[in-house]
């Protein structure tokens, strides 16, 4: 057998998506199919599209993808691709939050006039970046409407359409864009889609009423930002603080709201009828909330954002924590507004810097786990006969290759690597006819 790191592929000009001809049997040094034993010189037989088979030695004619860790195409359930064009994260590291929003507005504002002559711009370039980075599942947070989302292959798309409405009128408004929305959803190639009420301060508890009884009726997820900094707690608690401020010079303040205080665990209560549901950040959920979490653990998930966390310089994590008490926690990218860039194995790399966790479980995070969180369980974040013939590669270093004696999930989160890659088979393409 020809041991290579290439193969004969194809790839569309700048989607970052390398491509290969099936029917094909892959081999690679390890396969990680994140259910059931790992495989040293693992193999694949794939037919139209699907794994129809996994094992070791199933033929001596595989095409050898080298010196590399193969892994189900990596799942990313929390994103904003508005921000892709973006160099930088807005504000600095250690901003407030409070702080952060103002210039997300400003910075909005500014976009509205400049983008006017390509809207798809930021989404094109955010797809390209994630697919580029191993992503083949990405749940985007939209707050524009669906046209701005272009015709893209890779990553597939879960695409929640985001409720902004704080006061009785302005969640009126927003209920009709969504009914739009909805009008547009059978037209698009999309995974699925879903709702994001945004966050506490954004949106009035009848909105949100609203959004749990479309997620139970339509049985499409939501996600939610909540517990993302104190100063949210605070104007939760107290109706007062730099969020009330800003609400307040936004024409947004909806006093009857925030009249008695709030704990976060009464949101999350408010939405447990619906059909399931991604919990954003929590950065300051109770120990209660943990545990209402780890209660409703088939319903709701905890998105984690490591870097954007890292960003601003939030309370540490109890991530460990939280895994040990049963909360299904996922990793997220969160934007380019708040992190570096939209690479999510980089999010579970840094989480094992931070954290001490099995290697194995933060693997889980950007797979499997995160396949059920978005409701995808049944086909994707897994390796196994039936699923979509999409994988993430992870090639290390080469003076850090995995190898018998040692863990490849070790190896791709804690060691050096050369690059990561999406790979594809499909019958429908050819090795020397990019599509």
């Amino acid at each position: 057998m020809n041991r290579s790191d290439s193969a004969p592929t194809s790839s569309a000009p700048g989607d970052g998506v390398r491509r290969i001809a099936a029917p094909v049997v892959l081999q690679a040094r390890w396969v990680l199919p994140m259910q059931g034993d790992a495989l040293p010189d693992g193999q694949l037989r794939v037919e139209q599209g699907r794994v129809v088979e996994l094992g070791r030695r199933l033929t001596t004619r595989a095409l050898d993808l080298g010196s590399c860790v193969l892994l189900p195409g990596l799942v990313n359930p929390h994103c904003h691709l508005e921000f892709s064009t973006l160099r930088q994260p807005l504000g600095h590291p250690g901003v407030s939050f409070p702080d952060w929003v103002q210039q997300v507005i400003q910075w909005r504002s500014s976009q509205q006039a400049s983008s006017a002559a390509e809207p798809q711009a930021p989404w094109r370039q955010g797809l390209e970046e994630a697919a580029a980075r191993g992503t083949a599942v990405l749940g985007e947070i939209l707050s524009h409407p669906a046209q701005h989302i272009p015709p893209a292959e890779w990553p597939r798309l879960v695409v929640f359409f985001e409720l902004l409405g704080p006061t009785p009128t302005r969640a009126e408004e927003a209920k009709a864009r969504a009914e739009a929305f909805f009008r547009h959803v059978p037209d698009r190639r999309w995974l699925g889609w879903g709702l994001s009420p945004h966050a506490p301060y954004t949106v009035h508890p009848r909105l949100l009423a609203w959004a749990v009884a479309q997620s139970r009726q339509r049985r499409v997820p939501l996600q939610f930002h909540l517990a993302e900094s104190p100063a949210e707690l605070e104007l939760l608690r107290r109706g007062t603080g730099p969020l009330a401020e800003l609400l307040r010079r936004a024409g947004a303040w909806c006093p009857d709201v925030f009249a008695s205080p709030v704990r976060p665990l009464e949101w999350l209560q408010a939405m447990q009828k619906a059909h399931r549901v991604l919990v954003v950040h929590g950065n300051y959920l109770s120990a209660e909330e943990h545990r209402y979490l780890a209660g409703q653990r088939k319903r709701f998930s905890l998105v984690f954002c490591p870097r954007t966390h890292a960003y601003f310089r939030h309370e540490k994590y109890p991530l460990a924590e939280l895994v040990a008490q049963g909360v299904r926690v996922v990793l997220g990218t969160d934007s380019r507004a708040s992190s570096p860039d939209l690479a999510l194995l980089e999010e579970a790399r840094f989480a094992a810097a931070e954290h001490r966790l099995d290697p194995h479980v933060l693997l889980r995070m950007i797979t499997r786990d995160a396949a059920r969180a978005l409701g995808l369980e049944s086909t994707w974040g897994r390796i196994v006969p039936g699923a979509p013939a999409m994988f993430t590669l992870v090639y290390p270093a080469e003076d850090t290759p995995p190898r018998p004696g040692t863990e490849a999930a070790e190896a791709i989160l804690h060691g050096k690597l050369r690059r990561v890659e999406l790979l594809v088979c499909t019958a429908e393409c050819s090795p020397t006819t990019p599509r």
